[in-house]
């Protein structure tokens, strides 16, 4: 994009102290829609039952900001510990060791 003008930027934020996840798994509570029930109980129990703390939605907007109005051309921008984490735990670990982390993380 660079020829173009645009830079591009990348935002990985980690858990987020919202009601995304609550509001995105409402969806699957619609009458008839049972397919995803097992899966959506197994990611809750994850979720629920793990020792994360969210950070704040501040987080994420202070680092959207700095990300747009910083003036370089770094790449990547890191939301919260869990995300520090995860990102960091890829680079030593096989891909199929980091899908296995992911899929527990997640209750899969």
């Amino acid at each position: 994009m660079n020829p173009f003008g645009i830079r591009v930027k990348l935002v990985e934020p980690g858990a987020i102290a919202t009601d995304f996840v609550t509001r995105s798994l409402d969806v699957l509570k619609k009458d008839g829609l049972t397919a995803y029930d097992e899966a959506v109980a197994q990611f809750t129990k994850a979720w629920r039952g793990g020792d994360r703390k969210s950070s704040p939605a501040e987080l994420v907007a202070d680092v959207i900001y700095e990300a747009a109005t910083d003036g370089t051309d770094k790449l990547r921008y890191i939301a919260g510990a869990d995300a520090e984490q995860i990102i960091e735990a890829r680079g030593k670990v096989t891909q199929e060791q980091y899908y296995a982390l992911i899929r527990t993380r997640l209750g899969m």
